[in-house]
């Protein structure tokens, strides 16, 4: 008997939402018609208080260029890409404010 593995089914979905069509920066990753994982861009202000802390104590002077928010499973991390004088770099910080990678 030949045992096949079941072929997964994966691919990302960019939303909108019904109130502007333009599109709202929000990709959902879907795997065999189940939401795992969604990208969602934030502005600096949308921003959760522990995250702003983090980011004002560890990068003062330092402006955010992209905030996206990823939930990936139910676990949300928010990944930064921030710059000063010239310098870019990322950190992924986790919904406490915690540097998970930089």
């Amino acid at each position: 008997m030949d045992m096949m593995q079941p072929k997964l089914q994966s691919k990302v979905v960019p939303t909108t939402c019904g109130m502007c069509y333009i599109g709202c920066s929000i990709k959902v990753q879907v795997e065999n018609g189940v939401v795992v994982a969604i990208e969602e861009t934030l502005e600096a202000s949308e921003l959760p208080p522990m995250v702003e802390a983090t980011l004002d104590q560890r990068f003062p002077g330092w402006q955010i260029v992209l905030a996206e928010k990823l939930t990936d499973e139910g676990v949300v991390t928010y990944n930064l890409e921030i710059r000063h004088s010239g310098r870019k770099t990322k950190v992924l910080l986790d919904a406490e404010g915690n540097e998970l990678k930089r």
